[in-house]
């Protein structure tokens, strides 16, 4: 089962369901509200391959922010969770 969760943008009050993000949303965030949507999928991440790690390396979260861009470039109005498992390896 998918549970809601929501995020909130920052500087804003603008609550996001992570579930339902599209890829031409993602790719319209600033740097900031991308990053923070990162550590979030991170976390989705995680509980899907059974683990509680998060190292947070800013290399590798560039990494995987130009990804997950690339996959979301390619992939159109796409929603992002549908490109985890290719980033994240799950």
């Amino acid at each position: 089962m998918f549970l809601v969760i929501t995020t909130r943008v920052a500087n804003s009050s603008e609550e996001i369901d992570m579930s339902q993000l599209t890829c031409t949303e993602f790719l319209a965030m600033d740097r900031m509200p991308q990053v923070m949507s990162l550590v979030w999928y991170n976390g989705f991440a995680a509980q899907k391959r059974g683990t509680f790690v998060f190292t947070p390396d800013r290399d590798n979260l560039s990494e995987q922010k130009d990804s997950l861009t690339t996959a979301c470039e390619a992939s159109g109005n796409d929603l992002v969770v549908e490109q985890l498992p290719t980033i994240f390896s799950y």
